[in-house]
């Protein structure tokens, strides 16, 4: 498995969507790296953060009417009902822990098509509006682990 870590390639130039993107991959990290007896805690993270953060590019792009938000949108909710169905498959023990490391590897891969697909065109439409996007105060106090 390659690192789950930010790279330049991810930047798309507005910064408070670049912040966001980079605490997600440290979720995305912290999940990879836990321990059996932290991946509940690790995934209940994730799933915090990729919420709010999902929550948070959609009030984005309404502000912004950005034209593709439902497609974004249904993505978006795509890969959070994954996140939350392994948590809940974990913790009743129909998977085992170790699936976890499996997810984080394929949001990494998802995540790196997404931010350079819709993401980037989700950038550059904030830009040429001239809309700077304000991050939410609630998304920062979901930290990883």
């Amino acid at each position: 498995m390659k690192p789950i870590e930010w790279n330049d390639a991810l930047t798309l130039g507005v910064d408070p969507l670049d912040e966001t993107h980079r605490d997600f991959i440290a979720h995305i990290a912290t999940l990879a790296a836990a321990q059996d007896d932290q991946v509940l805690h690790a995934l209940d993270a994730l799933n915090a953060h990729t919420s709010a953060h999902f929550e948070q590019e959609s009030r984005w792009m309404r502000d912004c009417e950005f034209p593709p938000l439902g497609c974004h949108e249904g993505e978006h909710q795509k890969v959070l009902e994954l996140c939350v169905e392994l948590r809940a498959r974990i913790a009743d023990g129909t998977q085992p822990p170790a699936m976890a490391a499996r997810l984080a590897e394929a949001l990494m891969e998802w995540f790196e098509q997404h931010a350079a697909s819709m993401d980037a065109v989700l950038a550059q439409w904030m830009q040429s509006r001239g809309y700077v996007p304000a991050l939410d105060a609630d998304l920062l106090l979901v930290q990883p682990q």
